[in-house]
């Protein structure tokens, strides 16, 4: 659990985890305008609030700045949306196109090991 005392400047603080770092960029300028990361902060992390149109807002008081790992999980998370769009549509589209005996398998799904390796907590570091 991060404390408050735990906070710094806000300048070098993530406006998304909160942590300090000296490698932090602006959420409104540079490459995370480039890559609309505002927008995507919005989109998949509702509760941040921060303004989407890409002009800095004065009155907020909060961290303007991501952190390079927070960057890269929203980055990732979007790459990971559109694939599983793309994923959706490919299979609707096959769906439809199929015969209706070959859609469905009764076969399982064997066990994949690394798929829990993956998912494991000490896999994830910050």
């Amino acid at each position: 659990m991060l404390l408050v005392t735990e906070i710094g400047d806000f300048n070098s603080t993530c406006r998304i985890c909160a942590t300090s770092s000296s490698q932090v960029w602006p959420i409104f300028e540079g490459e995370c305008q480039k890559h609309h990361l505002a927008f995507r902060i919005h989109t998949y992390l509702p509760q941040i609030k921060v303004r989407v149109n890409y002009s800095l807002n004065k009155s907020d008081l909060l961290p303007q700045t991501i952190c390079e790992w927070c960057m890269r999980c929203i980055l990732t998370w979007h790459s990971l949306v559109q694939r599983c769009n793309r994923a959706d549509r490919a299979l609707r589209t096959r769906l439809a196109n199929a015969p209706t005996s070959t859609t469905h398998s009764t076969e399982a799904v064997p066990y994949d090991p690394a798929f829990k390796t993956a998912l494991s907590p000490q896999y994830h570091t910050n």
